[in-house]
């Protein structure tokens, strides 16, 4: 189990570098876009917020896919099905209602953010207990047991 979390944190380490290379020159080049795309007012705004901070945020976008691959690898999809549907709505909905309310469209944009650095703080901490207790449970399911039966029906047809 130690290769899997020597692969689990060397995968949050290079979507750090990632995210945060793309972030920087989406930084510098932040006006360059707003320019081209003539945007102004609010719209500029959010294109300036979204080049900054936001852009920062998308890494915990990529912890939750890390996550749901260890958590599908591991024999558990079922917690990459829950942090999915909890992420994109628990993990949305009031942070944005909230976000919005008091801030406008940036607020919703960084509720949304903001739920999204919830949930993978939570899907990081379920991941490190599934790795902690060995992760795939020792029960054998019905289609392993008769895995080379399938093998041979669908060579047949």
């Amino acid at each position: 189990m130690e290769r899997v979390r020597t692969a689990f944190f060397d995968a949050i380490k290079f979507t750090i570098g990632y995210i945060m290379m793309v972030s920087l020159i989406l930084f510098f080049i932040r006006d360059y876009i707003v320019t081209l795309f003539g945007a102004t007012g609010d719209a500029a705004a959010l294109v300036i917020l979204f080049c900054g901070v936001l852009s920062i945020a998308f890494f915990f976008n990529g912890v939750i896919f890390i996550t749901n691959a260890c958590f599908n690898n591991l024999g558990h999809p079922i917690y990459s099905t829950h942090g999915n549907w909890g992420r994109h709505t628990l993990g949305t909905l009031p942070f944005i209602l909230i976000g919005g309310n008091y801030w406008g469209a940036e607020g919703v944009l960084l509720g949304q953010a903001f739920g999204g650095l919830l949930f993978a703080g939570v899907a990081v901490w379920l991941c490190l207990r599934v790795m902690s207790a060995g992760g795939v449970e020792s029960e054998i399911s019905d289609f392993e047991q008769h895995q080379r039966q399938h093998i041979v029906q669908i060579r047949k047809h």
